[in-house]
């Protein structure tokens, strides 16, 4: 699809205005896919291509494919262009399932494309243009002649690097360390109307895929877990706390925004700001409204059969009502639990219509996730304007069918502890930074994607993310007991005068290796004991560690199920055996002292000398003082 793109910029005369005065080829990046993972599977040496004989790469390694094609052979039309008018003629960009703009996009296999043919573009965020994806941060072959080859080496590096650290190395959003063999996810859609129902086929695009939900979520899912999505509708009306939660989230905010009829992009002399009041819902008020009710779901009739049918739901949501009583009937029963190896992550979407405000979730998103509760919006078609733009031009309301795609995003973050490629960590800026560059491709994460798939380096970042957050957990039970072996050493092994006392905790090792050490208020089989156990945490470790280097997630996972439990173990065995020789040791108590006589005759002359040469000091200082003057006569 060619389409004319918008009026340049002010100055007619530069070449960011000469490159938006072209025209402008769309190309579907699914299209592009088909053929690029036929040469992704020969580069493997899954299939029989050019180099199935020689393996160029690991399989389950993630893959970045630079390209650079012929430009003058993707302009439609007969009429031939030369190689050196193209860049003059149009430029192209890439979409995927008809969203976004970009040179770089996700596909569904473990790789990422880069086209540095491609462009230029840009897209970020309006109101923070710190990101934004344009010339100046994506490199481009036509500019290698214009530019000096540093600079475009300098880019190319930069844009390999950002790749790797948001895609490849991506952050943990939240721990995945439990283990939960049974995952409950209730979708309950809370709507102020009665135009349509989300969980209806009749809606149209209205409706909530709960089928491709359930088939992302099995994508996220480990190897040993379940999940169970389940959906009901309910009116927002019948339950006050629900409706109280909404109102009190409802917040302003003071923003800078140009007076419609104007364009801040375009330089037109009579644009300008002005302060607006911007309406939106904390998610964190919503959360904590949410919480700290111990009732949460008002209704108990037969609307609410689906959390009667299965007691952890109830217990969930109703945590101080069994199921056979009624919500009046509350005093006198305790609270129940859910029972272990079962976990509830509830998915609230809110069917809003005919407000009197654009309401978005918190100032810039349709959905917000935790690992205790998601909370989606579907909001009124073509009223929300989503605060991002693509070319200098503002990004176009949401699709009405995007409901489906938010939850999978929010899924995404709270079940898998995922972040969106766009979003990263960093320590030397101290905040979260992004980069827009990359927010193109197959994954959920809006406002610049429009399909609700899963990659498959998405749903082996979800294993990644549990073999390092059970790597921590068990790296620092270890230093915990590690801390408290040091601990113990000092209050009453720690001999001052011993030179080898400096290794503290390493007494234990040599302990078990010193047979000149008869004393020690441990049995020797206790020691042998916790430097065993070290050993062995520290291989398994090490294993895991080489596993996850080479990408081999899958046989990662099995010692790493099993790390934090035996490192708790090691923990509470460490932990009695230091409780047992402290009570041991509580009658007596630690006394530090020299073995060598002190020699008195040394100790006297050693003092006198010092004395007499003080006293010599003194007497020089005062005779010094008290020299006479020599005066001066001008």
């Amino acid at each position: 699809m060619i389409r004319r793109p918008p009026r340049s910029t002010l100055s007619s005369s530069s070449a960011a205005s000469d490159v938006y005065k072209r025209q402008v080829l769309d190309i579907e990046g699914q299209t592009v896919e088909t053929e690029l993972n036929k040469l992704h599977a020969a580069a493997m040496g899954s299939t029989a291509g050019t180099f199935s004989s020689t393996k160029l790469f690991d399989q389950n390694a993630p893959t970045i494919y630079l390209i650079n094609p012929r430009k003058e052979k993707l302009m439609p039309g007969t009429n031939p262009v030369a190689p050196q008018d193209a860049e003059e003629e149009f430029t192209y960009r890439y979409r995927y399932a008809g969203a976004g703009a970009s040179q770089v996009w996700l596909a569904k296999k473990k790789f990422v494309v880069a086209d540095v043919a491609a462009g230029p573009m840009s897209l970020g965020a309006m109101n923070d243009h710190k990101g934004s994806a344009s010339m100046l941060s994506i490199p481009r072959s036509a500019d290698f002649h214009v530019q000096s080859g540093s600079v475009f080496t300098a880019k190319l590096v930069g844009l390999v690097r950002r790749v790797v650290q948001h895609m490849f190395i991506a952050d943990i959003q939240h721990p995945t360390h439990e283990t939960a063999e049974k995952i409950y996810i209730p979708l309950l859609v809370f709507r102020n109307h009665r135009q349509f129902d989300p969980l209806d086929k009749s809606s149209g695009d209205f409706q909530i895929d709960v089928a491709q939900i359930e088939k992302q979520v099995n994508k996220m899912l480990l190897p040993n877990q379940k999940a169970h999505v389940m959906a009901e509708t309910l009116n927002v009306g019948d339950h006050v706390h629900v409706s109280m939660a909404l109102a009190r989230a409802v917040r302003d905010n003071t923003v800078l925004q140009v007076v419609p009829g104007h364009s801040k992009f375009y330089g037109s002399k009579e644009s300008h700001y002005e302060m607006r009041y911007r309406r939106y819902l904390d998610s964190d008020i919503i959360r904590y409204e949410f919480n700290r009710s111990s009732h949460m779901l008002d209704s108990v009739g037969p609307e609410m059969s689906m959390l009667r049918k299965r007691k952890e739901l109830w217990n969930f949501f109703h945590p101080m009502v069994p199921p056979v009583l009624d919500r009046n009937e509350l005093h006198g029963h305790s609270r129940l639990t859910l029972s272990q190896g079962v976990r509830v992550l509830p998915v609230y979407v809110f069917s809003l219509l005919q407000l009197q405000h654009q309401l978005l979730i918190d100032q810039n998103s349709l959905v917000s996730s935790s690992q205790e509760s998601i909370f989606v919006l579907q909001p009124e078609p073509n009223t929300v304007q989503m605060p991002n733009f693509i070319d200098k031009t503002r990004l176009s309301p949401p699709k009405q069918d995007s409901t489906t795609q938010q939850i999978v995003a929010g899924l995404m973050s709270g079940l898998g502890g995922l972040v969106p490629p766009t979003a990263r960590w960093s320590p030397l800026h101290g905040r979260e930074v992004h980069d827009w560059a990359l927010a193109v491709g197959c994954q959920p994460w809006a406002p610049f994607s429009a399909t609700p798939e899963l990659s498959e380096l998405a749903s082996s970042m979800v294993l990644r993310n549990f073999i390092l957050t059970n790597l921590n957990s068990a790296q620092h039970t270890v230093w915990k007991v590690l801390s408290r072996l040091d601990h113990f050493t000092h209050k009453y092994l720690y001999d001052p005068f011993a030179e080898r006392a400096k290794g503290e905790i390493g007494f234990f090792l040599s302990l078990a290796t010193d047979t000149s050490v008869s004393e020690s208020p441990f049995p020797m089989h206790t020691v042998n004991a916790l430097n065993a156990e070290m050993d062995k945490l520290r291989a398994k470790m090490q294993r895991i560690v080489e596993l996850v280097e080479q990408s081999k997630l899958t046989q990662a996972y099995t010692p790493a199920s099993s790390l934090v439990e035996r490192a708790r173990a090691f923990e509470v065995y460490a932990e009695t055996e230091l409780e047992t020789a402290e009570s041991a040791l509580s009658c007596c108590s630690v006394e530090h002292r020299t073995s060598k006589v002190v020699d008195t005759h040394a100790v006297i002359y050693i003092s006198g000398s010092a004395i007499l040469v003080f006293s010599c000091v003194i007497l020089m200082f005062r005779a010094g003082s008290q020299a006479p003057r020599r005066r001066r006569f001008g």
